[in-house]
């Protein structure tokens, strides 16, 4: 896409739903706007450097930086590669310096959660809170070591699928970083290699008492004002479905289908599937009022469904 790089032009950019959307400016050759899915925009230059690769470096982001600022540095940065001079280089040497936490918050809201399903970003987000950045969070992002990582890992063996997922997070981090090149020349992923600790598949069923005293208590905590009776509804379907919470809080009435009696979830987590429904679970989706597309609506935002029911839980 070609056009006159302008303030009217650059407000009415609207992001893609996966990719970037790349806008080049017809006044000035190798200069344009990228605009990633969160709706961040940032005016770039690209060119080939004295060996022929193709190179791409950032100027900054809008707002603050202007399209007619960004022009003039585009020029001189431009004007720089014409003698010889490798900006996107330099630059990867300078960020090589970025620090863990620095380079976590703009994965955390630039590619994470464009990227994935809000769940994948609440996982990530948390282990970043709770052990990432604690262990390594104002380390040079260039200088973390596998060592590093494997002590971070040893750390929580006593829990090993928090371990292991704590670990895949932190893999995907890396390589996120190296495809960005602020690993250094020599990019490489710290988190690969480390061996994974086994995990044993845990299975437990509520026997008919314990499923008695969760609906007595749910009924008690609503009678006291301290649950509201939509979100009790969402804990007994919990339990009569097995869904997991996400497929719960996203489900939407157009995938509740009565005459069948099945749930059929078209984005859950394995994908589409079906889940069938006894008479008590139907019961309770009945008795549920119908105001929003969404069967567990949020309070707060309008057409959007629940976002977390821990805090309640």
């Amino acid at each position: 896409m070609k056009a006159k790089l302008t303030k009217r032009a650059i407000d009415r950019l609207a992001p893609l739903a996966r990719g970037d959307l790349v806008l080049w400016d017809t006044e000035l050759r190798r200069f344009g706007i990228r605009v990633v899915p969160s709706g961040t925009k940032s005016f770039i230059i690209q060119y080939r450097n004295a060996y022929g690769r193709s190179r791409r470096k950032t100027l900054g982001q809008t707002p603050p930086l202007t399209a007619h600022q960004a022009r003039r540095l585009a020029q001189v940065e431009l004007s720089r590669v014409a003698g010889g001079e490798d900006p996107a280089e330099e630059r990867k040497d300078l960020l090589g310096t970025l620090s863990v936490r620095e380079v976590a918050s703009r994965y955390l809201a630039e590619y994470v959660s464009s990227h994935s399903k809000p769940r994948t970003y609440e996982e990530a987000d948390r282990a970043f809170d709770r052990f990432i950045l604690p262990a390594i969070g104002d380390l040079p992002i260039s200088e973390v070591t596998r060592n590093d990582l494997s002590k971070l890992h040893f750390r929580l063996r006593k829990t090993p699928v928090q371990a292991n997922r704590v670990l895949k997070v932190a893999s995907a981090f890396f390589s996120f970083a190296g495809s960005e090149g602020l690993l250094g020349k020599e990019p490489h992923n710290p988190a690969k290699g480390i061996p994974k600790y086994k995990e044993r598949k845990r299975q437990r069923f509520l026997s008919s008492e314990e499923l008695i005293a969760l609906g007595e208590a749910l009924q008690a905590e609503v009678d006291a004002g301290e649950l509201s009776s939509l979100l009790a509804d969402a804990f007994r379907l919990l339990t009569l479905t097995g869904c997991r919470v996400s497929e719960i809080l996203n489900l939407s009435w157009e995938e509740v289908d009565f005459g069948r009696r099945f749930l059929f979830l078209g984005d859950s987590k394995t994908g589409a599937k079906a889940v069938p429904l006894g008479t008590p679970a139907l019961e309770i989706l009945a008795r549920l009022p119908r105001t929003s597309p969404w069967v567990f609506p949020s309070p707060n935002k309008a057409d959007a469904p629940y976002a977390a029911i821990r805090r309640p839980w």
